[in-house]
């Protein structure tokens, strides 16, 4: 095993436990609301009009626009360094998102450093582990937007369940590469909607 890929697993490993110890970090689809519509399909399921009133308000924009996306941030924000000569420290935020455009059973993990400029390369990562069903993952952090350039984002298939993530690597910019430390987080990935009876 050479030294770069020690370093990485090293990381990777360390930034795997810190989340462990850091479970109270933001969440990305645990949203009360959201349970709360399922508590209530739940117990209007003896009544056909107690049900089809949670239908409405299930469907009511009051509703949906609230619990159609959830979003969350890491625990904080990573230190980056090397992103230039004038700029030797910088943060990078990061934050997973779930809902609204995903399918269900998906994370949408993104990265936004602090740099003036166009990221022209990504080398980050998302290492993460659904602690609910135990799927777990490495994910470069490779999209792209319509115009070719790195998005810093990525969706990623965990299943629905409780998602520890740990984020890290580089960035890259025209003049500068920016080493991103890792930054970890727990975020709740929400089950497919029951039916509607």
């Amino acid at each position: 095993m050479n030294g770069k890929n020690l370093a990485r697993r090293t990381t990777a490993a360390f930034a795997i436990g810190a989340t462990a110890t850091l479970v109270f970090a933001g969440t990305a689809g645990a949203d009360p609301q959201s349970d709360g519509i399922q508590d209530l399909r739940k117990a209007a399921a003896n009544s056909e009009a107690n049900s089809a009133a949670v239908d409405v308000l299930a469907g009511s924009p009051l509703v949906t626009t609230n619990i159609a996306s959830s979003f969350g941030l890491f625990a904080f924000t990573s230190p980056t360094l090397g992103c230039g000569p004038g700029v030797p420290i910088t943060l990078t935020g990061a934050s997973a998102s779930s809902g609204g455009d995903l399918k269900a059973g998906q994370i949408r993990f993104q990265a936004s450093p602090r740099v003036s400029g166009v990221a022209k390369g990504s080398g980050l990562t998302a290492v993460w582990v659904n602690t609910s069903t135990g799927a777990s993952g490495i994910a470069p952090i490779d999209g792209v937007t319509e115009f070719g350039t790195p998005s810093l984002s990525k969706v990623v298939d965990s299943g629905p369940g409780n998602v520890a993530a740990a984020l890290f690597g580089t960035v890259t910019y025209a003049d500068a590469t920016c080493v991103v430390l890792p930054t970890v987080g727990m975020f709740t990935v929400a089950a497919p909607a029951a039916p509607a009876k």
